[in-house]
């Protein structure tokens, strides 16, 4: 399999030509458009088997992460009262960044 880098060095120079369903171009489309790509770039990726992330999957472990911060916050602030509460809170906010990481349920 040839080398690929993350950023294109040189345009595209060939074109293929594929015929697809309705509904696949629509799904190829929703699909790039939740990772914030050209469809020609997601199926691009997906062809060669290089990651597709989501935009969207990225702004959730960002919140999530913040989250995690605010908990360990007010945990730092009562001194530890809620310990039990609070440790099993980020354990979820991890898990759950865990989960988006792998992709599971990803449809992507």
């Amino acid at each position: 399999m040839p080398k690929f880098t993350t950023r294109r060095s040189k345009p595209s120079k060939y074109a293929l030509q594929a015929r697809i369903t309705l509904d696949e171009r629509d799904y190829l489309r929703d699909q790039a458009l939740s990772a914030g790509i050209p469809i020609s770039e997601f199926v691009r990726r997906r062809v060669l088997g290089k990651p597709v992330a989501s935009k969207v999957d990225m702004q959730m472990v960002r919140e999530l992460c913040r989250l995690g911060g605010l908990m360990k916050h007010a945990h730092n602030e009562s001194g530890g009262a809620y310990s039990d509460l609070t440790a099993s809170i980020l354990i979820e906010i991890k898990a759950a960044i865990k989960r988006i990481d792998t992709g599971e349920g990803d449809d992507i």
